[in-house]
């Protein structure tokens, strides 16, 4: 008898433990003769052993297909919920090797008697992409009544992008209110308006914002915020006045989304408040819409008291790019390291020449996470702060100009040969022991490049 038959056998045992540890190793086989006792077991008695044999089919994944879809038909509402799980969790892998053979048969599946398998064959079909469930899943969504069912067609309609569009348009106008809401929820999740009609029924939905689940606020304010409509600010921005700042910050996040400069104002009343987290989003939203009077708000959060407010400012000042270089410089003499490192690691991405003899200057600071960031960051900026560099070896103390010689050493530039040949005779023996590793790596480069 051979290992696999051992263990499809052991499957039959009266121990549960046995069981479990049978199922977990036939999941890791590549034999196929593994796939249907695997399939068995999904309804065993015991809870672990079936979770076993679930995880096991998902690994065996794209050999395990036809006998799985021979299941989506099983009497035991057990195994079709297990197997149409599976398929929404191989979904994306079928879909990537062209496999598509499952689609008609979790189509037939949305016809199921039992809500849960309809819900994992609605998100199947939404990660396999398939344009043959579009329609199918229109009628679902008129026609089923089951919420979850509702919610999960919207996601997998989503996930069908622009050639779902065309289906999705003429029902804004159903006479069911949840068929045009989750529409709507589903073009602006694609991100597409509609000619304005999917923005009124979303905003309008604004109104009923307390009576929706979490999921359904979720929903609503990132599928404004894809549509990007200058339209759903202020009815954003009523929402948030009405219920104060305990309202998610993902109201927050959406007004920056969105990228409309008319909810400037609002955002900067919001970086005034007294909720930090609220401030931080605003922030963060600023930075998003940017122009001229998002960029003086930004500039004042560099004074504020709180560290991570100044973090977030310094974060979004970055995208400003060379505009905002004299401010980073500024915040490099910021009393919180992790102002320091911050300032440090946005100087590096901008890239400019500005910074360059400052942040060599930072190789002295007195934290140690800053040093770091420094020398990752001279490292790769490179030839924008070579002068410096080369300039720091003839001043400063023993430990600027050791950090100097191995900041050149990293760079790699030829030109810095001289200089570290001449930091041999350093008064410092460490810094003659840096000099001497980094002429090390440019021989490295030598031979390497021969």
């Amino acid at each position: 008898m051979s290992d696999v038959d051992e263990l499809i056998h052991q499957l039959q045992s009266k121990d549960a433990e046995i069981r479990c540890h049978a199922a977990s190793a036939l999941g890791y086989t590549d034999d196929k003769r593994a796939i249907k006792p695997l399939i068995k077991v999904l309804s065993d008695t015991d809870e672990e052993v079936r979770e076993i044999a679930f995880f096991g089919l998902r690994n065996i994944g794209q050999p395990a297909v036809e006998d799985l879809i021979q299941t989506l038909k099983h009497p035991d509402d057990v195994i079709r919920k297990k197997a149409s799980c599976i398929f929404q969790r191989i979904g994306d892998k079928l879909k990537n090797a062209g496999d598509l053979r499952v689609v008609e048969p979790l189509i037939e599946a949305l016809e199921d008697p039992t809500a849960h398998v309809r819900c994992r064959a609605v998100k199947a079909l939404g990660r396999l992409g398939d344009a043959r469930a579009i329609g199918p899943l229109i009628e679902t969504l008129k026609n089923d009544t089951n919420p979850d069912v509702h919610s999960n067609t919207c996601f997998a309609l989503a996930r069908m992008g622009q050639p779902a569009v065309d289906f999705l348009v003429p029902l804004l106008s159903d006479s069911q209110e949840h068929v045009r809401f989750h529409v709507a929820l589903s073009l602006g999740k694609i991100g597409h308006a509609s000619n304005g009609c999917a923005i009124d029924i979303l905003t309008e939905a604004l109104e009923d914002f307390s009576d929706f689940d979490w999921w359904r606020q979720r929903a609503l304010l990132s599928s404004l915020a894809r549509i990007g409509d200058a339209r759903c600010v202020q009815p954003l921005i009523q929402l948030f006045n009405q219920r104060g700042e305990w309202v998610p910050r993902t109201i927050v996040y959406a007004l920056g989304a969105i990228r409309d400069e008319s909810a400037t104002p609002f955002l900067i009343d919001l970086v005034k408040g007294r909720n930090k987290q609220i401030e931080v989003a605003a922030i963060l939203a600023l930075g998003q819409i940017g122009g001229d009077s998002a960029f003086r708000w930004l500039v004042k959060c560099l004074e504020t008291s709180h560290a991570g407010v100044r973090i977030n400012a310094i974060v979004v000042l970055g995208r400003f790019a060379t505009e905002a270089v004299p401010l980073l410089i500024d915040t490099l003499k910021d009393s919180d390291p992790c102002v320091r490192k911050q300032s440090v690691e946005m100087l590096g991405q901008i890239g400019s020449k500005m910074a360059a003899q400052p942040l060599v200057a930072m190789m002295a600071d007195a934290d140690k996470m800053v040093r770091r960031m420094v020398s990752r960051v001279l490292r790769r900026i490179g030839a924008l702060a070579f002068e410096p560099l080369i300039a720091s070896l003839t001043q400063g103390d023993d430990r600027i100009r050791g950090k100097a010689v191995t900041a050149l050493g990293r760079i790699g530039e030829e030109r810095a040969i001289d200089a570290l040949m001449n930091a041999l005779q350093d008064k410092s023996i460490l810094v003659r022991i840096k000099a001497v590793y980094a002429l090390g790596k440019f021989d490295e480069m030598a031979e390497n490049g021969a």
